[in-house]
């Protein structure tokens, strides 16, 4: 996909039950055991700090086993999910609301975590975005 650049992807276990994992979605770390301490989930709400994005579609059939492994970008230009309309670049991202929290949004919010900025343009929701990661970012005063 054009706009991607891998600095970092690594595989987590999905978890979640039967919900199904789609590029570009954000996902949030997930308790892990020491026989399986990578693990993952989907975002649900904007106070998420969030881990990284999904680079592949993952269907919930094979989330439900309990065995399905999913590719997450943790540093670089990743492709996300448009939230809302993002009209300029260098835009501080976070993960949206209740709904939306796969996707993101304007970092706007005091207390939430901002995880990236935009470096290009979407012109409405479900628009795939380039965002450039920046994970440790301390949460919106």
């Amino acid at each position: 996909m054009e706009g991607q650049n891998y600095v970092l992807v690594k595989s987590f276990l999905a978890t979640g039950g039967s919900v199904a994992y789609n590029r570009g979605d954000l996902v949030i770390a997930a308790a892990g055991s020491t026989l399986q301490p990578a693990q993952c989930a989907l975002s649900t709400a904007s106070t998420d700090r969030i881990l990284g994005v999904v680079q592949e579609d993952l269907d919930a059939a094979k989330v439900a086993t309990g065995k399905a492994y999913v590719a997450v970008m943790l540093l670089g230009v990743a492709q996300c999910v448009a939230g809302a309309a993002l009209a300029t670049i260098n835009t501080r991202v976070m993960p949206g609301a209740s709904g939306t929290a796969k996707q993101v949004i304007a970092a706007a919010s005091t207390g939430n975590v901002p995880f990236g900025v935009t470096l290009g343009v979407s012109g409405a929701q479900g628009d795939y975005i380039s965002v450039l990661l920046t994970p440790g970012q301390p949460a919106l005063p």
